[in-house]
């Protein structure tokens, strides 16, 4: 992202018109504890962005299984109820024939 001097520069200029009297010394603390926040939150927005990547990839998968899964549901339902029908079909024929 920023160079450090430049990341430093831009906070002594935000630091002088907000009136600020700390030392170069402190200024340069209060900086650099800052910098390193600033790097924390942009790792862990970077492990979140990689963990939300993962996350879409594992829902595409899992929706992607769902879909096979009730394509299977159907077909098994619609064997169902065929055979539904060759039963009926042949009780019927079975009827037929007894007196």
């Amino acid at each position: 992202f920023f160079s450090k001097e430049l990341f430093h520069r831009q906070g002594e200029k935000i630091f002088e018109s907000l009136g600020g009297s700390l030392s170069m010394g402190a200024e340069i603390e209060q900086f650099d504890i800052l910098e390193q926040k600033i790097d924390s939150l942009v790792s862990a927005f970077a492990a979140l962005k990689k963990e939300n990547e993962t996350l879409v990839e594992k829902t595409q998968i899992q929706e992607e299984k769902l879909a096979d899964l009730m394509s299977e549901v159907e077909a098994l339902k619609s064997g169902r109820d065929k055979t539904k029908q060759r039963i009926i079909a042949l009780l019927e024929k079975l009827e037929q024939i007894t007196p």
